[in-house]
């Protein structure tokens, strides 16, 4: 009776040490995973990652200091910090936790957990007003010089199809960062969607044709979807381990179909992918009032819905993102609208870019673009500025001309 006991001891002990993050030296997974339901009670800590077992001894005495749970952590390793994901008391403000962390000389950075929208839905008639996206951005002629082989494409949105007949074979990377083993992947809309428009296969004698058919992808989920599976939300956490991913990858774009706040450590790990010469493409938040991170950071290429009136930011490029045919889960299509899509589109021509010139620079491919975007003709007679990618790559050189 003794020994029962005992045992069940260890069992209740080891349950209490793992829901703390005690787990022991190898112990950098999620331990209690933030979902969307209690992100708005979490706050994330960095610290310098000079030496893991100091960093881990570092967390767990931030959270004793603090009477905080430690909820999470994990590595950075592209930017060399550790990350700490935790719970603050209900009783005190989120403010104030963050403040005094920032004030602590073991912290490098404090902030609360961000939420971040993937962009754009479904249209109510989805087949009424179909537009040829790809007729106005020239793609046809573009493919005539490249389909974008041997360019890598990290979209990082909600899970992907992968078994989907227009990307099957076409996703090379899948991995789910929101923590959750029972979180659905191959049953979400967005991400499925925007992949279809970036590389979406080409002669295979189904459906459509993404803009860089030739170009591989690593679908790399950091949002969870919504119920009905269209759209989803991001965070802070989930999102800084997918870009971690995709630096330490060394992709070659990076799609960003959402926005939100601006947050600091995904605008270091979004630093370190540029220096590194990844391309980074997102969209614009959507309305007067968007969103405008990570779009509007510097050397981020943002991308906005091509419309009459201009749209919400003149210093992003402007893409097709109204009734876009694209891929659906399970294996069907659909017309999706939104900046998403947008932002798919120009993902897609910075890889047929990048498989032409791939030591390209981040900074140039986005001035190759913004000089390539044209007036298309509205049937009023009036026009509406849209990007030419067969124009962009002719700027490449003499060699890539495709008109």
């Amino acid at each position: 009776m003794r020994c029962l006991s005992c045992a069940l001891l260890l069992v209740i002990l080891s349950l209490t040490l793992a829901n703390l993050g005690c787990a022991g030296r190898s112990g950098l997974q999620q331990t209690s995973p933030p979902t969307p339901d209690n992100l708005a009670r979490q706050v994330l800590v960095t610290i310098p990652l000079h030496d893991i077992d100091q960093a881990m001894q570092d967390a767990r005495r931030l959270a004793q200091d603090f009477d905080l749970l430690l909820v999470a952590k994990w590595r950075l390793r592209s930017i060399g910090l550790f990350c700490a994901i935790y719970q603050v008391p209900d009783a005190r403000p989120i403010p104030v936790a963050v403040r005094a962390l920032t004030d602590d000389p073991l912290v490098h950075s404090a902030q609360p957990v961000r939420v971040f929208q993937v962009l754009g839905g479904p249209e109510p008639d989805p087949y009424v007003h179909l537009q040829p996206s790809l007729t106005v951005l020239q793609v046809s002629a573009a493919h005539r010089v490249t389909r974008g082989k041997g360019a890598v494409v990290a979209v990082i949105d909600t899970g992907v199809a992968i078994d989907h007949p227009d990307l099957r074979g076409q996703v090379v990377e899948a991995k789910n960062f929101v923590g959750e083993p029972n979180e659905g992947f191959t049953g979400d809309r967005h991400g499925t969607g925007v992949a279809g428009v970036v590389a979406a296969a080409a002669d295979n004698g189904v459906g459509i044709v993404g803009v860089a058919p030739e170009a591989t992808l690593w679908a790399l989920k950091a949002c969870w979807r919504d119920d009905a599976g269209r759209a989803g939300l991001c965070s802070s956490f989930t999102l800084a381990k997918a870009l971690d991913f995709a630096v330490r990858g060394e992709v070659d774009v990076i799609n960003l179909s959402l926005a939100g706040p601006r947050d600091e450590v995904l605008t270091a790990l979004l630093n370190a992918a540029i220096q590194q010469g990844t391309v980074v493409v997102a969209a614009h938040g959507e309305g007067r009032r968007g969103a405008t991170f990570p779009a509007l950071l510097p050397g981020v290429i943002g991308v906005k819905t091509a419309s009459p009136d201009g749209g919400d930011s003149d210093a992003a490029i402007p893409a097709p993102g109204q009734n876009v045919l694209t891929t659906v889960p399970p294996g069907s299509y659909d017309m999706l609208s939104g900046n998403s899509l947008a932002a798919a589109h120009v993902s897609g021509g910075v890889a047929l870019m990048r498989s032409l010139e791939p030591a390209l620079s981040p900074g140039n491919l986005r001035s190759v673009l913004a000089d390539s975007v044209r007036g298309v003709s509205e049937p009023d007679g009036g026009t509406y500025p849209i990007v030419d990618l067969c124009a962009a790559i002719s700027k490449l050189g003499e060699r890539h001309k495709c008109h």
